[in-house]
């Protein structure tokens, strides 16, 4: 019971694990205390150390944070001595002092301010997609980086858990294995103590003997004492017996009828078996009657007054058990009867007995039960023999308590029945053996293992639906209880007339468990949909998405919007101007020849440098960006990479779309897993609830 219990909670942790581990910033938001608690002091207690981040994005991450804390300078500042670069053809080789001051300039950012100027819509549209594929990297390297912490908080509670489990399980097996250990050892204690009392007894007893002796020896008694009380004895029994019949009733008048006082003892109820409806007891019989054949004067015989004789030389009432569930009917007549001088004659055999009991089922094993022995003549009408009932319940007095069944009361009931079979009517005595069946068996090894299965049904809207394990512990669950029911229906009589309480319960948890694994299909259906597959009505999204998350006290992140378009900034109308391009090509040295304006050496061609100084006017440097950036100028090879961009910056805008789509089903089986979480936590406790206080109400109105 103790491991099924642990196991039980393990599957419960597991569930939480997986719960956590599977969080998203779509769905969950990490609250304060937990990156305290969880990622930065528990890993610490438990020896836990979360390797650092090297990576070429990590270090981006930092310097981004880094600048973010700095002081933004001066725009006039940013353009003195930086330098501009238009690549006219595809480069090749790149100038070290262009990295340099790349990597001066910082974020994309910069680059737009440096940028202000005219650019064509081919550049333009370029530019704003170079920043929206940044803008879509960060925001997934920020959701990757809060995926991981929800990974490691998961692996800090199982961890946690790990040492809580193992602990628990030493000291529980220690403790419970310990305990004969120290039985044995109070027994043995408490043994030597009595050992040592029956020795002192002992020898009390040993020198109180030794006196009783020495007075014997002192005084003189005749020493056919003795023998005459057992010569009477003999006498007496041969004179009674030497011309009775013990096949005729004892009376002396024909009609009149032998009155038998009748009283049943309950020595242990020894077992119930229910399949085959037995009830097995064992009982000791109280027999008393008057033998007028069988009286003597005391006086005569050296004042015997009692004798006892083997009960196979008097006559006896035949009296059987009625309800008899074996083939021997008749009571075992080795034991002997002690007779009285007056005739009186009390016959107490013992006899274990098999009675037929209707078993009612229906609350099993929270059951009541009513057997019935019926004890009565075989042969003889009430004419000839008639009981009287001694007492008005069954002698419990030397009952050994069952460790299964509590009697409740054993009434007796004396009642006269005319048969069917013969006209003369026939009396009997029947008891009526109330009993109730003690549960703690049942349920230790039934109940709680059934109501911890029933439980974990209701972790499976729990368990998130990306681990893939929700229709696996669905079904597991379900056989399971297939199990329990196929060792209930060999434990309970087969009979369609009644479905015993535990039965009940397995059937409700069976159609609780089948209709769990209809609803994760259905939910497992809604979690994977995409905007391909399914288009989300509008219902949906308000019941969904708005309505009853609010109900559910459930709180969907708020997801930061993304950097809108790009806003080109303005040159300062004094200080920096941008001087003149020098957009002559310089060709390769060596003997490739130069086919319409253009190098064939593409391997050497040069970057051209956009100086920017400060003593130009704003009209020449306008007129010279003009002149760069218009469409004469462009490669074909830097529109195919403008063109590759622009896809490029289309497709993740259109995977954002899609995710966002995507994460909006998710949610919506995500609500609709909490509601029937709750759902069905309510139908399992009320169900639970009301199948097992019937039996309580059924035996208070007993």
């Amino acid at each position: 019971m103790f491991t099924m219990v642990l196991v039980t909670f393990s599957i419960v942790t597991s569930v939480c694990v997986l719960n956590v581990h599977h969080r998203s910033p779509s769905t969950h938001a990490m609250p304060p205390w937990v990156k305290v608690v969880f990622l930065q002091r528990l890993p610490r207690y438990l020896f836990m150390r979360r390797p650092e981040m090297h990576s070429a994005r990590q270090r981006l991450r930092n310097q981004r944070r880094l600048k973010s804390e700095t002081p933004s300078t001066d725009s006039s500042n940013l353009y003195k001595g930086s330098t501009y670069f238009v690549n006219t053809a595809t480069a090749r080789k790149y100038d070290p002092k262009l990295m340099e001051n790349q990597d001066h300039a910082g974020s994309h950012q910069d680059v737009r301010l440096r940028t202000s100027a005219k650019f064509s819509p081919e550049v333009q549209e370029a530019i704003e997609g170079v920043s929206f594929i940044a803008d879509h990297m960060r925001s997934e390297d920020s959701n990757e980086s809060v995926i991981e912490d929800w990974k490691y908080v998961a692996m800090v509670v199982d961890r946690l858990f790990l040492w809580i489990f193992i602990l628990v399980c030493v000291v529980g097996t220690i403790g419970l294995f310990l305990q004969p250990l120290f039985q044995n050892h109070t027994r043995e204690v408490l043994g030597e103590r009595e050992g040592e009392r029956e020795r002192q007894t002992q020898r009390q007893r040993d020198s109180v003997c030794k006196c009783v002796l020495a007075r014997a020896c002192i005084l003189t008694l005749p020493p056919f004492i003795g023998c005459h009380g057992s010569e009477a004895e003999h006498r007496l029994y041969s004179e009674l017996f030497a011309n009775y019949n013990n096949i005729i009733r004892p009376v002396e008048n024909l009609s009149d009828p032998v009155i038998i006082w009748f009283e049943v003892s309950l020595s242990q109820l020894v077992k119930v078996d229910e399949v085959n409806q037995i009830m097995e007891t064992n009982l000791w019989l109280r027999h008393i009657w008057n033998d007028y054949k069988l009286k003597w004067d005391p006086d005569k015989y050296g004042g015997v007054q009692f004798i006892r004789v083997p009960s196979h030389k008097i006559w006896k009432p035949d009296i059987v058990l009625y309800n008899n569930a074996v083939g021997d009917f008749q009571v075992d007549d080795k034991t002997k009867a002690m007779l009285n001088y007056t005739g009186n004659i009390t016959w107490m055999p013992p006899a274990i007995f098999k009675s037929s009991c209707k078993i009612d089922v229906t609350y099993f094993p929270f059951d009541y039960q009513n057997c019935t022995m019926k004890f009565g003549s075989w042969s003889y009408e009430k004419a000839e023999i008639d009981l009287v009932l001694v007492g008005s319940a069954m002698n419990l007095k030397d009952y050994w308590e069952s460790g299964e069944w509590s009697i409740i009361k054993a009434a007796g009931y004396k009642h006269d029945i005319k048969y069917n079979c013969c006209e003369a009517v026939y009396p009997d005595i029947t008891y009526s053996l109330y009993i109730r069946r003690l549960p703690l068996f049942y349920t230790i090894n039934m109940i709680i293992p059934c109501l911890l299965i029933s439980f974990l049904t209701v972790l499976v809207f729990y368990l998130p639906s990306d681990c893939g394990e929700k229709v696996t512990l669905c079904i597991s669950v379900l056989l399971s209880l297939t199990v329990f029911l196929l060792v209930i229906t060999e434990t309970i009589p087969s009979t369609s007339l009644v479905i015993p309480l535990i039965g009940e319960y397995l059937l409700f948890t069976m159609i609780f468990v089948t209709l769990s694994i209809v609803i994760t299909v259905f939910v497992l259906n809604v979690h994977y949909r995409t905007p391909r597959t399914h288009t989300m009505p509008r219902w949906v999204r308000a019941v969904f998405l708005n309505f009853l998350p609010k109900v559910m006290f459930m709180t969907r992140p708020t997801e930061e919007g993304e950097e809108g378009p790009i806003q080109k900034s303005k040159l300062p109308p004094h200080g920096a101007e941008v001087s003149h391009l020098n957009s002559e090509a310089r060709c390769c040295q060596g003997d490739l020849p130069c086919q319409g304006g253009t190098c064939g050496c593409y391997q050497h061609q040069h970057i051209k440098y956009i100086t920017v100084k400060s003593n130009l006017t704003q009209s020449s440097s306008s007129e010279s960006v003009d002149a760069l950036l218009s469409s004469s100028l462009i490669s074909p090879e830097m529109r195919e990479a403008i063109e590759s961009v622009k896809y490029i910056a289309e497709n993740m805008r259109l995977q954002n779309e899609a995710k966002e789509t995507q994460d909006d089903w998710k949610y919506v089986a995500m609500v609709i897993d909490r509601i029937f979480l709750w759902v069905f936590v309510l139908v399992c406790i009320l169900g639970t609830a009301g199948l097992f206080l019937q039996p309580l109400m059924v035996g208070d109105a007993v």
